[in-house]
């Protein structure tokens, strides 16, 4: 994985399209399909710990790195469901306060 700032989906891209594999030639050799190996590319799952090593292994990709960038994406994951749903708790009991303030 070349560039830090590219994402985890278009790393793997990257480096698919560099070793010439098309998402249907490299779907088996990591036992996934092509639909998936296409929804992590663009960013929309995150890869399971049961294909991280074949991706890394097929892709020659630094296995502990891409490990790490999945963990990573599955913290701010959770961060971002969580800032979510802070943000409506915030939201509830602020409308909860002005509905009971004006009903005083």
């Amino acid at each position: 994985m070349k560039n830090k700032e590219m994402s985890l989906g278009e790393c793997i891209r990257e480096q698919r399209i560099e070793l010439e594999y098309t998402l249907r030639e490299l779907a088996p050799l990591v036992d996934c399909s092509a639909v998936y190996l296409s929804q992590i590319e663009n960013g929309k799952r995150v890869p399971s710990s049961r294909i991280i090593p074949a991706l890394a292994k097929h892709l020659k990709i630094n296995e502990a790195e891409l490990a790490t960038k999945v963990r990573l994406l599955k913290v701010a994951s959770v961060i971002d469901k969580t800032n979510t749903d802070i943000g409506e708790l915030r939201r509830f009991y602020q409308t909860k306060i002005q509905t009971e303030s004006t009903a005083r």
